[in-house]
């Protein structure tokens, strides 16, 4: 798999992600509960921040694919850092909403 590939499919994972959680706004109980505002912040962060960004590098990496990268070992340890960074992102969010600490 190349590391176009590697970014567009986690795109579209993140995207099956974030609509799950934005449907799950729909659902009665979890619409009315105070974990509300959770799930309508990370569905908004999954859709804006990491889809996106993930579709942008993954449209790079698949305009520059005649040229050869400086270093594929690079890319993927840019991959794996950015997956993993949004990884701790969303559990520090979700430890910040469960101790009622406002989001900025």
């Amino acid at each position: 798999m190349t590391l176009s590939e590697k970014f567009l499919k986690t795109s579209l994972i993140y995207f099956v992600v974030g609509v799950t959680m934005g449907a799950l706004l729909t659902v009665k109980p979890i619409h009315d509960s105070a974990i509300n505002r959770l799930y309508s912040r990370g569905a908004f962060t999954y859709q804006s921040d990491w889809m996106v960004s993930m579709a942008i590098i993954g449209g790079i990496y698949l305009l520059i694919k005649d040229k050869p990268l400086y270093s594929k070992k690079l890319g993927t340890a840019g991959f794996w850092l950015l997956n993993a960074g949004i990884s701790v992102m969303f559990i520090l969010m979700l430890i910040a909403d469960i101790s009622g600490q406002p989001f900025q």
